[in-house]
C-alpha cells in the first residue's frame, strides 16, 4: 500500500513541475540556481540591522563573564557591538563615552531611538548610584546588563531609567546612535 501512496505522490510532483515549467518557466529555472547566485539576491543587512539583530539576540545572555556581574555593563555593550564591528572591551562607563565620542562611527544625538547607546558615566553626578550603560529598545525598555544576573535584559524602562539615574544620581545622560555610512 505505502509503495501505490509512493508511486501516485511521484507522479502528482511530476505533474505539478510540467505544469509550473508551462507557465512559470523562468520562476522554475530560478529555484534551481546555485546557491551564490540567489545569495546576491538577498540584501545585505544595514550595520544599524546588525546591531538590532545583536542587541535582541543578546538579551537574556551573559555575554562575558571576566567582570563581576555587578559592574558588567560596559563589558556587555561593547560585547554586542563586537558582534557587528571591532570595538575594544572596556570596562568603566567614563572610558565608554570617551571612545564612543572618539569613533567616528558614533555621534551623540537626543534622540531615544531604537538602537542608540544610551550612558550615563560614573562620576558626573552626585555619588549616589553608580554609572550604567545599555542600548535603547522596543516599546521604550533598555538592555543592559542585570547586576543580578550578569545577563542582558529589560529590567529598565526609559522612565525608570531617567528617574534613577538623572533624577536620583543627578547624573549627566549621554546617548550615541551608529552613524548612518554610504
Amino acid at each position: 500500500m505505502w509503495l501505490v501512496c509512493l508511486k501516485k505522490l511521484k507522479k502528482l510532483a511530476e505533474w505539478v513541475v510540467k505544469w509550473f515549467r508551462k507557465f512559470f518557466p523562468k520562476e522554475i529555472k530560478m529555484l534551481y540556481q546555485p546557491i551564490e547566485t540567489l545569495k546576491e539576491l538577498i540584501p545585505e543587512l544595514s550595520l544599524k540591522e546588525k546591531l538590532l539583530n545583536a542587541i535582541e539576540y543578546s538579551i537574556g545572555q551573559d555575554l562575558d563573564q571576566s567582570v563581576p556581574n555587578d559592574v558588567a555593563c560596559v563589558i556587555q555593550v561593547c560585547k554586542v557591538l563586537q558582534k557587528v564591528m571591532e570595538f575594544p572591551d572596556l570596562t568603566y562607563t567614563p572610558v565608554l563615552v570617551r571612545t564612543l565620542k572618539a569613533d567616528k562611527r558614533f555621534e551623540g544625538t537626543l534622540d531615544l531611538d531604537v538602537g542608540n547607546i544610551i550612558v550615563n558615566a560614573t562620576g558626573t553626578g552626585n555619588n549616589t548610584v553608580i554609572g550604567h550603560t545599555g542600548f535603547i529598545w522596543k516599546n521604550n525598555v533598555i538592555v543592559s546588563n542585570n547586576s543580578l544576573t550578569g545577563k542582558m535584559d529589560t529590567f529598565y524602562t526609559i522612565e525608570s531609567w531617567r528617574q534613577r539615574y538623572r533624577i536620583k544620581g543627578e547624573m549627566m545622560t549621554q546617548v550615541f546612535r551608529l552613524k548612518i555610512i554610504s
